[in-house]
C-alpha cells in the first residue's frame, strides 16, 4: 500500500528547502563596498590599502561579522517556521494551533517526563487544521487518534465502500446454489458486514512492538467517540506488525576501513527502517538496497526480503532480524 493523503499530510515538510528570509551578503561584494565607502569618506587619502593595514583588517572583520549575523538572523527566522522549529519554538507554534505537546511517559519521583518528540509533534500540528471538520475526513480521524494518547505513533482511518459489500454478496452467491443454505449464508454475511459509515481506525504504538495495549485503545476510542459525526460508527483496532527478515551483503571498494563502512551502512538502514515503520508502508526491496548503498559501497546484494511485501492499511512493517555483512571487496 502506497502512502497517500489518506494516511499522511499532503505536504512533506522535511522535503521543503529552507527559505532565505534575510538576504545573505557576499563577503567579497560587501568588502569592496566598504572599501569604496572608506575611500570616499577619507577623500581619497587611503585609496591603496594593503592587507596588513589596520583599516583593511577592520573592514574585513566587519564584512565577515555582517555575513555571520545575516546567516544567524536567517536561521533564527527559519526556527519560527513549522518545518524547522524545534523545542520551545515548536511548542509556541503548537500553542498557536491549540495543539499541546503530548506526555509519552509521566514524570516520577526519580525521572523526568518523556515528552513527544519534535518530528511527531510537528506532524500533529500540521494535521490539526483537519480537526476543524470534527472527525469526518480521514486526516481528522488521524489527528484526533494521535492526539488522544502520547503512546500513539501512527493511526489510519478506513471506511468500507459499497463495492466491498457487493463483492461479499457476489462471493456468497458464487459459493452456494439457490437453496435454503443461501438464505442463511446471506443473512450471516449481512449481519457481519462492515457497511459504509462504519469507520475502522487502526492505531500503532510508540512503545514496545508497536501493538498498542488495551488501555491506549480505550483512550483513543473514547476520544473518537466524542468527535465522530453522528452518522459514523467508529471501531478502534490495534495495528498488526508484518514481520520479515533482512539479510544483505555489501561489497565496498578495496582500501578504506570495511568495518567503518559496515557501521555506516547499518546506521543508514536503521534510519530508513525507523522512518518506514508506519501504517500502510510497503516493504520495498529497492528502498532497503538504497539505504545500504552508502559511500564507498560498490554494490549491495539483498538476500531477504526476496521480493516486495505489500502492507495493508492496518499493518506496519516490522523487521524480526537484521544481518548485514561485508561479503568481499571490489577493486
Amino acid at each position: 500500500m502506497v502512502g497517500s493523503i489518506a494516511s499522511s499530510p499532503a505536504v512533506d515538510l522535511s522535503a521543503l528547502p529552507p527559505p532565505v528570509l534575510v538576504e545573505q551578503p557576499d563577503f567579497e561584494t560587501r568588502l569592496a563596498a566598504k572599501q569604496a565607502r572608506f575611500v570616499e569618506l577619507t577623500e581619497g587619502q587611503f585609496d591603496a590599502l594593503l592587507e596588513s593595514d589596520p583599516a583593511m583588517v577592520l573592514l574585513e572583520a566587519d564584512s565577515y561579522d555582517e555575513q555571520v549575523s545575516a546567516q544567524d538572523f536567517n536561521d533564527k527566522a527559519n526556527g519560527l517556521l513549522l518545518p524547522y522549529a524545534e523545542g520551545d519554538n515548536l511548542d509556541v507554534l503548537g500553542a498557536l494551533n491549540d495543539v499541546p505537546r503530548l506526555v509519552v511517559t509521566a514524570a516520577t519521583a526519580t525521572a523526568d517526563a518523556v515528552m513527544e518528540k519534535d518530528a511527531a509533534y510537528r506532524q500533529r500540528i500540521q494535521l490539526s487544521r483537519h480537526a476543524f471538520s470534527v472527525a469526518g475526513p480521514d486526516l481528522a480521524y488521524k489527528f484526533h487518534a494521535r492526539s488522544a494518547h502520547g503512546d500513539v505513533a501512527d493511526a489510519v482511518a478506513y471506511s468500507p465502500q459499497p463495492d466491498d459489500i457487493k463483492a461479499k454478496v457476489l462471493a456468497v452467491l458464487a459459493d452456494h446454489a439457490a437453496s435454503a443454505e443461501l438464505v442463511a449464508a446471506m443473512t450471516a454475511m449481512l449481519e457481519t458486514a462492515a457497511w459504509p459509515g462504519a469507520i475502522q481506525v487502526a492505531v500503532q504504538s510508540v512503545s514496545g512492538t508497536g501493538v498498542p495495549p488495551g488501555n491506549v485503545l480505550e483512550v483513543v476510542d473514547a476520544a473518537l467517540q466524542g468527535v465522530r459525526p453522528m452518522t459514523d460508527f467508529v471501531t478502534v483496532q490495534a495495528a498488526q506488525p508484518v514481520g520479515y527478515d533482512i539479510v544483505a551483503e555489501i561489497y565496498p571498494f578495496a582500501g578504506p576501513d570495511a568495518d567503518l563502512i559496515l557501521t555506516t551502512a547499518k546506521d543508514s538502514l536503521d534510519t530508513f527502517l525507523a522512518a518506514n515503520r508506519k501504517l500502510g508502508r510497503d516493504v520495498a526491496c529497492s528502498a532497503h538496497t538504497a539505504a545500504l548503498h552508502v559511500g564507498n559501497v560498490q554494490r549491495v546484494k539483498l538476500i531477504s526480503p526476496p521480493a516486495d511485501i505489500p502492507i495493508d492499511w492496518f499493518q506496519f512493517p516490522q523487521p524480526t532480524s537484521i544481518s548485514v555483512t561485508v561479503a568481499g571487496t571490489e577493486l
